[in-house]
């Protein structure tokens, strides 16, 4: 992250700060509401023993998709986070779309 980008965070206003670093998130978060939804829709049409097996499986894989979401935010977060301040800068972990410094 660059002197300038760090300035903006913390000066920046809180509010529109906020919604643009949730944006993201926010974004997946509706398509995998839309696409859980369209899965539903299309397996209603085909019948109650088929929903009624999406009904069992339903939990499972909402687990696994928001633990995927967690891990990943949380991989990225804590990149972010060390990266920028750590005391050896040049062996910190720098996120992908870094240009270093």
């Amino acid at each position: 992250m660059t002197g300038a980008k760090a300035q903006a965070l913390l000066e920046a206003p809180i509010l529109p700060t906020l919604l643009r670093l949730a944006a993201p998130g926010l974004l997946l978060v509706l398509f995998q509401s839309a696409i859980s939804i369209s899965d539903t829709h299309f397996v209603g049409r085909l019948g109650t023993e088929p929903l009624a097996g999406l009904a069992l499986v339903f939990p499972l894989v909402m687990l696994l998709q928001m633990t995927s979401a967690g891990a990943m935010g949380g991989g990225i977060a804590s990149a972010i986070a060390r990266a920028p301040w750590a005391p050896e800068r040049r062996r910190a972990p720098a996120p992908s779309w870094s240009t270093g410094s």
